[in-house]
């Protein structure tokens, strides 16, 4: 859905202060991160994106009403 967000993948196992980014050596958790991140932007909206989620529901309701 979104590919000119900047991204960066770091190892928190051994950069805790997140000065290395790995995203270059490892292009495949960044796929896979970046699928999981653009199928929540769609159920839930993103307003750094615009998306507009398509499973929200008015404030205060519930399926039930």
């Amino acid at each position: 859905v979104v590919r000119d967000l900047p991204l960066s993948l770091f190892d928190l196992e051994t950069d805790r202060g997140e000065t290395t980014d790995v995203a270059a050596e490892h292009p495949e958790v960044v796929k896979r991160l970046t699928g999981i991140a653009d199928r929540y932007r769609r159920a839930l909206g993103d307003s750094l994106t615009g998306i507009s989620g398509t499973e929200n529901r008015p404030v205060g309701r519930n399926h039930a009403e």
